[in-house]
Parts: C-alpha cells; sequence; structure tokens
C-alpha cells in the first residue's frame, strides 16, 4: 500500500499510498497491449520533506480522490533486457479525470516515450529515446508527468523529477 520514494544519498522525498481500484480491458499480444480503462483511487502523501512541497508549487500535496477513463498502448520489440542490440519500445497513455467520474479534480495527462534501438557492428549500438509528458487542470502532485532512472534520465532516482509538462531526449553509443 505504502511506496517510500527516496533518492540514494538523499533523505526521504515522501511516502505515499494509494487505495483504489482500477477496471480495464484490452487486447494483448506477444509484443504489446492496447487498453482502456477506468481507475478510483484515494491518494495521500505522508512525510513530505519541506523542499519537495515547495517545488511541488501549485500542485497540491493533499489527500486526494482520483477517478479517470483513459487508454495506454504498449509496444515492444526490444530484442533482449538489459542491453538491447535491436528493436523498438513505444508507450502512449491518455487519462482523463474529473467530478462526473467521481473524482475531487480536474485534469488531462498524455505520457508518450519512444526507444529506437540499432547494432551497426559488434559492440557498436546506438539508441534515441524520446519522452513526452503533458498535463493540464488541478494536477494532484502525485500525478504529475515524471522523468529520472536509467530508462529515462541517468543519475537521478527514478521519478526524482517531476513538472506539469516533460521533455527528455536521449542519444547513446
Amino acid at each position: 500500500d505504502r511506496e517510500a520514494r527516496e533518492a540514494p544519498g538523499v533523505s526521504r522525498l515522501y511516502t505515499e499510498q494509494r487505495r483504489g481500484f482500477p477496471v480495464r480491458a484490452g487486447f494483448e499480444s506477444r509484443l504489446g497491449q492496447l487498453a482502456l480503462g477506468y481507475r478510483w483511487e484515494e491518494i495521500r502523501l505522508f512525510d513530505v520533506s519541506p523542499g519537495l512541497a515547495a517545488q511541488a508549487g501549485a500542485a497540491s500535496v493533499e489527500p486526494v480522490r482520483v477517478a479517470a477513463v483513459g487508454g495506454e498502448s504498449f509496444y515492444d520489440s526490444l530484442n533482449r533486457f538489459p542491453f538491447p542490440d535491436r528493436g523498438a519500445r513505444r508507450r502512449v497513455k491518455v487519462e482523463l479525470a474529473g467530478p462526473a467520474l467521481g473524482s475531487d479534480v480536474r485534469f488531462a495527462s498524455l505520457i508518450f516515450d519512444w526507444l529506437w534501438v540499432h547494432s551497426f557492428a559488434v559492440r557498436h549500438t546506438v539508441s534515441i529515446g524520446v519522452g513526452l509528458g503533458f498535463s493540464m487542470g488541478d494536477v494532484p502532485f502525485a500525478e504529475l508527468p515524471r522523468l529520472g532512472g536509467v530508462d529515462s534520465i541517468v543519475g537521478y532516482f527514478d521519478g526524482e523529477l517531476f513538472a506539469r509538462n516533460t521533455q527528455r531526449v536521449n542519444l547513446s553509443y
């Protein structure tokens, strides 16, 4: 139920508690999935560090009920984990929340993540990644688009960076 978010070498950022349920229907294949759904959650944040509360700005760190409808598409043809040498991965997620659905807040969000990997010779691999996160409305802190981690921005804790809108481009050799 509770998930503590900490950055290595940094004091605890916050503890998050989510209670609720999702309802999803979709199609799943060997390479990906396509799904539509509804979720209702009560989100509480505990032990929020003062610096994090200040960074959150207009996004509320108060308890909130979120009810949303949305869709998600995921495709993954990367040939192996953790060091692929060919393939692609794509994720698109759209969500709409509002009082008509049972939510305390009204917001919309779009998350797009894409990665392409290709090897030109043994041990010579290039990867290109793009990530976009957009949100509008009364977005609670716990629902803001996130960056950080090995698949996003190396050197930052997974989800450590957040903002109403996020963009990133990665090029690796």
